[in-house]
């Protein structure tokens, strides 16, 4: 381990750095004044620690972001700081049960960063495997950041330890030349009217099985509740999951949405995953299906979709969020760790991974133009659709409510 820094003469002492929700810091290989860390001296502090920690081991959980890691950053890091990255491509939820059971054991953790799934904040609140330091308020790449989603993931309030790397757009995705531009759905319910006038051209993804199915889920929801339903649905009242679900099966106000569903199953394809729902756009089995922005403008990059693919978002809104990227609790190397988080979130790998992955960024000074021309931009949201229909996510304790309800009142009465 590295000799303690001292910082105390570089920052005041009544500017002392806190930790998020405790009196203490839960990360205990710290060869640094966690509380004299800051924003300014966050270089000079660390980039020698971290030389000398000699490697940090990255975890990532999306099946298509290695070739960020692998082309965008590590290299880039790598030459920077003179430290080895080793990279682990993981299965979410047994790299979450991994750490978790790692940090209850009260043993080292083998993950020193994590790329992780933007409900991880609030799925693991009870059982911290997060690292307690305000990332938000250290990090110098954070300063170019929106304010909000550096503190805010599905509706929990994480006090800025968990960093939006990567923002994502759920919508609906089409075959421009199979579709009539006035023919395109402007709302669910001319979506509804569409799946009737063409029975088994729309593919929806299973709310159980993919993310644009279960965030279709929560847009109908969100556009059909009205009054104090829809602000319970679309701000977060600090949910767990008893009153989320007791709400949802309960309140009387899901039912209009039951009542859309129940109506549009039997008309559409219910996929089993996102994939198969591009597939079945790709091979012209659907005309109109469930997408992610980013995903399928990778299959049409691949030739998994044909040129004549495009992508809207249904009024009054359909899901926008992202994933995140956090220091572990008890890395072996902290400092390293650090470091590589920040570099992820600056101009470059940003700007490469819009460019080449169309993964929406959360700094404020990158546009989509700025990384797409405007050939392969009409794969992608029009920006001023996007800006008038993307909305956020719900918290995670309603959105399982949601998901259970949907087994009930649909699945399992088909």
């Amino acid at each position: 381990m590295a000799a303690l820094i001292s910082t105390a003469a570089i920052l005041p002492a009544s500017a002392q750095t806190k930790p998020v929700g405790s009196d203490t810091f839960n990360t205990k290989h710290l060869d640094f004044d966690a509380t004299t860390l800051t924003r300014e001296n966050f270089y000079e502090v660390l980039a020698p620690i971290a030389k000398q920690e000699g490697e940090v081991n990255l975890y990532s959980f999306a099946a298509s972001f290695p070739v960020f890691w692998k082309e965008a950053v590590i290299p880039g890091f790598e030459k920077k700081y003179g430290v080895r990255v080793n990279f682990y491509d993981v299965k979410e939820d047994v790299a979450k049960q991994q750490l978790i059971a790692v940090h209850q054991a009260g043993e080292d953790s083998p993950a020193d960063a994590y790329f992780a799934p933007g409900p991880t904040a609030a799925e693991t609140r009870n059982t911290p495997i997060i690292a307690n330091l305000p990332l938000a308020d250290l990090l110098p790449e954070a300063k170019n950041y929106d304010p909000k989603l550096l503190r805010v993931s599905f509706g929990y309030e994480h006090g800025g330890t968990f960093m939006p790397l990567h923002r994502d757009q759920t919508g609906m995705g089409y075959n421009s030349a199979l579709v009539k531009a006035e023919d395109v759905p402007a709302d669910f319910p001319a979506l509804l009217a569409y799946a009737k006038a063409n029975p088994g051209k729309v593919a929806i993804t299973s709310p159980l099985k993919g993310g644009s199915g279960e965030n279709f889920l929560y847009g109908v929801a969100q556009s059909l509740l009205t009054g104090e339903c829809h602000d319970k649905l679309t701000n977060d009242f600090g949910w767990d999951d008893a009153a989320a679900a007791d709400w949802v099966k309960n309140s009387g106000c899901f039912a209009p949405v039951w009542d859309y569903f129940r109506e549009l199953t039997p008309l559409v394809e219910v996929t089993n995953g996102n994939a198969d729902t591009q597939n079945l756009i790709g091979n012209n089995a659907a005309t109109i299906g469930t997408v992610w922005e980013d995903y399928a403008y990778t299959f049409v990059q691949d030739k998994q979709l044909p040129e004549s693919y495009r992508i809207t978002l249904l009024a009054n809104g359909q899901d926008g969020g992202g994933d995140g990227a956090f220091l572990v609790r008890n890395a072996t190397h902290p400092a390293a760790a650090l470091l590589l988080i920040d570099y992820a979130m600056s101009y470059e790998p940003q700007l490469w991974k819009m460019k080449h992955m169309a993964s929406r960024t959360a700094r404020l000074d990158i546009a989509l133009t700025d990384a797409i021309d405007a050939h392969n931009a009409q794969f992608l949201v029009p920006e001023a659709t996007y800006r008038k229909y993307a909305i956020g996510y719900p918290s995670v304790p309603v959105m399982t409510a949601m998901r259970d309800a949907y087994v009930a009142e649909i699945l399992s009465k088909l």
